[in-house]
This record gives structure tokens, C-alpha cells and sequence, in this order.
């Protein structure tokens, strides 16, 4: 039986590059030789367009696609780990209790943010709300080689 892993990919502030990371890590994954599940629970629904474009032509070109709501998800944590090499889900942005809810079912929350002001403040409650809960890690997305965070001088590049 399969023991596979659970990402979650968290943020609170739309914008932040979560929907494509977690395409990036999901295509990583498949090239690699995994089995790759996805789950879309933003109600935008970028993923899930995303996965509906890839596997028109070719079914079984991408990642499978497992459509559950935030409520029944914590309840299939370990049947999809015994499926799956790697689940990813990418969340709505919110620090909803929900989130905590998925959270503590999962191997880790990835959080991706822009290296501007507004999108650093907008992790703090990401933080907060999964502190205890599960092992995190953040990715810096959408650099340009002109960026700096103005607000502490700190030279990105």
C-alpha cells in the first residue's frame, strides 16, 4: 500500500502564484514518475481549467484530477494516501477554519507569496492559523530581477 504525501498549498491574498506552483509541482512530480493527484478547492477554479485543457487531448497526460468539497476532504486524507505518491491541494485564499481542518490531515502546507509589502503581510495569518498544525515552508513567486521589498531596503535579486 502506497503512503503517499499531502501538500497543501495555503495562502491567504489571490495573486500569490499558488495555483500555478502547484501545477509546476504537480508536472514535476508526473515527469518524475509519480502518481499525482489534484484537488481544486479555490472557487475560481484555475486548476481545474488548467487540468481540463491539459487532458483534452490526452486523458492520461496529467495529474488526476479529485473534485471533494473542503468538508468531506479531512475524511479522504488516507484513502488518497494509499492511491497517490503525491496529493496536491491548492486552497482558496483564506485562513478559514477549514484550512486548519485540511491542514492537520496533511505532510505539509506550502505558501507562495510576491516579494512585495502587501503580499509578505498577507503570510502572518497563514502562519498563525497553521502554527502547530503542520510543517511549513513558503516559496518566493514572481520575482522580477528589478524587485526589492521597499520597506526594509532588502535587495531582492
Amino acid at each position: 500500500m502506497k503512503t503517499g504525501k499531502i501538500v497543501v498549498i495555503s495562502k491567504l491574498k489571490g495573486g500569490s502564484g499558488a495555483t500555478t506552483l502547484t501545477r509546476e509541482l504537480a508536472t514535476s512530480a508526473l515527469d518524475a514518475g509519480k502518481s499525482v493527484a489534484i484537488i481544486d478547492l479555490d472557487a475560481q477554479g484555475s486548476l481545474t481549467n488548467w487540468w481540463n485543457r491539459r487532458t483534452a487531448a490526452t486523458p492520461d497526460a496529467g495529474p488526476k484530477l479529485i473534485q471533494l468539497s473542503p468538508e468531506n476532504l479531512p475524511d479522504m486524507t488516507e484513502k488518497l494516501r494509499g492511491k497517490f505518491d503525491l496529493v496536491l491541494i491548492d486552497t482558496p485564499p483564506s485562513t478559514h477554519d477549514a484550512l486548519r481542518k485540511i491542514a492537520s490531515k496533511a505532510d505539509m502546507a506550502v505558501i507562495p507569496t510576491k516579494p512585495t509589502p502587501d503580499d509578505l503581510d498577507a503570510v502572518g495569518p497563514v502562519i498563525r492559523q497553521l502554527r502547530g498544525v503542520v510543517p511549513m515552508a513558503f516559496v518566493i513567486s514572481q520575482i522580477t530581477n528589478k524587485g526589492s521589498v521597499h520597506r526594509t531596503g532588502t535587495d531582492i535579486r
